[in-house]
């Protein structure tokens, strides 16, 4: 899931990055985790690598946990500290902040360098010291105008025949030149660690011959892994209906080379329809996306633990309980993402990839500018583009923090009163 990407510098460190729904803070990738067996190019292919020790801005905080989707067994540790930062190319003009936190990082379940989208502060000893996220950072300074964004990762497989196949993410509104517009919104659920939920009504191919999901589920919508995660029952129906071979050691649906061939040749779409509930009502629009069978087209190289040599594989998991049922980069290849936090609304769209360079930028106000004249949506929107439209590719994990030994995680207060409304 590549496409052109963006960049994080600090005063000695350029980095490549990616975008993670889950997490407030941006993790970094240090030097020494590329070693000497690592393939040739480790650095470059994982995005470059920061060296805390020769930034003037660097602030240690220390080390602490990174509860790095921890429902799904993924758990690491990193050097926790402030930094300065600024999105986009050295050069082009794209805002710096100042003071954020930044997580260095060694362990390998992180791909690339990471920006966190998540608009909630986060505190390391007490609950009166709340720190900004850099959303509310960027906010805070008048860089951008609402909490808010719209993001699609991008499919690899387009951008080999379409130049605007990448991924995209515009900050405080949304491109209309990278959706199929739906009337349907989403409430944001209270846990906001899992915020962004949904109704999986069904999963099933697009000619209707094969349902591949048993009963409607609930699922969190997280750019941070790549993999669907589902109930082991449509595990098994998705492997009946694609010949899928089921490795337990690598914990991976695999595909050989004849069936790979097969289903190139069929490209079957897969279509996912989603709700509010677990039910379609006459109150909530249904959704459905879908994805052809080259966003489930992925290989393993040889340097996968377990795995010794260049392996197809489709990306579904078998969650051991509810808490895993996650849709994460396969389905975010194909879906656009418009998350206001200043309403506590979503939607989810088709992903729509043109075919020429246009954008349709429209910003989503803030709730205490709405009504006012001398805030227009095309000066919020010149902000927008101006500013912090980026365009983005790989996503990793996210991560919310503890400390390792005093273990305490600050969750923002769920706002009771907030309107649900919404400028989508």
């Amino acid at each position: 899931m590549v496409a052109v990407l963006d960049w994080l510098r600090n005063t000695s460190s350029v980095l490549k990055v990616i975008d993670l729904n889950l997490i407030t803070s941006t993790i970094r990738d240090y030097s020494r985790r590329c070693i000497s067996t690592d393939p040739a190019g480790c650095e470059d292919a994982r995005g470059g690598f920061f060296l805390a020790n020769k930034s003037s801005a660097w602030q240690d905080l220390g080390n602490y946990e990174l509860i790095l989707e921890e429902n799904l067994g993924i758990n690491d540790a990193g050097d926790f500290g402030f930094d300065n930062i600024t999105l986009g190319v050295p050069g082009s003009g794209a805002p710096n902040i100042g003071h954020q936190i930044v997580v260095g990082i060694v362990a390998k379940d992180y791909y690339l360098a990471t920006w966190g989208l998540r608009p909630a502060p986060t505190n390391f000893t007490n609950l009166d010291t709340p720190v900004s996220s850099l959303l509310q950072s960027l906010k805070a300074t008048n860089k951008i105008p609402s909490l808010s964004w719209g993001y699609t990762a991008g499919s690899y497989q387009v951008s080999q025949v379409n130049k605007f196949g990448h991924g995209s993410l515009t900050i405080s509104g949304y491109d209309t030149a990278r959706f199929e517009a739906n009337n349907a919104s989403f409430v944001m659920a209270q846990d906001t660690s899992r915020d962004l939920v949904v109704g999986l009504i069904s999963v099933e191919t697009a000619d209707h011959s094969n349902s591949l999901l048993p009963e409607p589920i609930l699922v969190f919508l997280d750019s941070g892994v790549s993999h669907i995660w589902l109930p082991e029952e449509a595990c098994q129906r998705f492997g009946a209906a694609f010949n899928l071979t089921y490795n337990p050691v690598l914990d991976l649906y695999l595909v050989n080379d004849t069936v790979h061939e097969t289903l190139l040749a069929q490209n079957a779409t897969i279509a996912f329809t989603i709700s509010n509930d677990l039910a379609i009502s006459t109150t909530s629009d249904p959704v459905t996306i879908s994805l052809p069978y080259s966003s489930f087209d992925l290989q393993l190289t040889d340097d996968y633990p377990g795995n010794n040599k260049t392996t197809n594989y489709f990306p579904i998991r078998r969650a051991a309980n509810s808490s895993q049922y996650t849709l994460g980069r396969t389905f975010f290849q194909n879906a656009y993402i418009i998350a206001d936090y200043e309403r506590s609304t979503f939607s989810v769209h088709n992903a729509y990839f043109p075919t020429y360079g246009t954008q349709g930028l429209q910003a989503i106000l803030p709730i205490e500018a709405a009504g006012i004249a001398g805030l227009s949506t095309a000066a919020i929107a010149g902000i927008v583009a101006g500013a912090v439209v980026l365009v983005v590719a790989f996503l990793t994990v996210g991560i919310v923090m503890r400390r390792r030994r005093r273990s305490r995680v600050w969750k923002p207060p769920i706002q009771q009163d907030m309107k649900v409304e919404s400028e989508l």
